[in-house]
C-alpha cells in the first residue's frame, strides 16, 4: 500500500506542476499504471501491484519534470522577446 500512496502523491505533485497541459502523455500512462496497480492490490496481488506503482511513479515524476520545464521555457519567452524589443529599439534610437 505504501507503494500505491507514493504513485498518487507524486501524480498530485505532477498535476500541480501543469502536467495535465504539459505532459498530457505521461500523465496519462502514469494514472493508468496506477489504476492497474489498485486493481492488483484488490485481488491480492501484491507483488505486481508494487511493480504497476513503481511505473506509475516512473510516469508521474517524467511528467512533472516535462512540465516543469515546459513551464520554465514559457516564462522565459517573454522576458527574451523584451529583450530583443529592447534591443531593436535601442538601435532605432542609434540611428542603426
Amino acid at each position: 500500500a505504501l507503494a500505491l500512496d507514493e504513485a498518487r502523491l507524486t501524480i498530485a505533485s505532477a498535476k500541480s506542476s501543469g502536467a495535465q497541459n504539459y505532459a498530457v502523455e505521461a500523465l496519462k500512462a502514469a494514472e493508468a499504471a496506477l489504476e492497474t496497480a489498485d486493481k492488483a492490490y484488490k485481488t491480492l496481488h501484491y507483488d505486481m501491484a508494487r511493480k504497476d506503482a513503481e511505473t506509475a511513479v516512473q510516469f508521474a515524476k517524467r511528467a512533472q519534470e516535462e512540465a516543469e520545464k515546459k513551464t520554465a521555457d514559457k516564462k522565459l519567452k517573454p522576458a527574451k522577446k523584451k529583450a530583443t524589443a529592447s534591443k531593436k529599439a535601442a538601435s532605432v534610437k542609434k540611428g542603426k
